[in-house]
């Protein structure tokens, strides 16, 4: 017996989209990355925050500071982040 619809059903167990309270955990605990030891954590933090655009907006604080950060990596990744969040537009 064929299912045509278990692709259907399996799909709806994952989620689709990013939701309320899961997404602003999400985007705290990244910018709790960016004070992490591995700059490679640090800029890629900062890159997924930018992804999240307006909705990281409190992450902002914790961006600004990055883009003082020693390493250039983290600084792009920060300033372009801010950028993202704050007027929607990708560098």
């Amino acid at each position: 017996v064929i299912d045509a619809n278990k692709n259907e059903r399996l799909a709806a167990v994952y989620p689709r989209g990013r939701t309320g309270s899961a997404e602003k955990r999400i985007i705290l605990a990244l910018a709790d990355r960016l004070a992490d030891d591995s700059v490679r954590v640090r800029a890629a933090a900062a890159t997924v925050l930018g992804g999240f655009g307006s909705s990281a907006a409190d992450s902002l604080p914790a961006l600004q500071a990055a883009m003082a950060d020693d390493a250039l990596e983290v600084r792009t990744s920060a300033e372009r982040a801010v950028l993202r969040i704050t007027t929607g537009e990708a560098p």
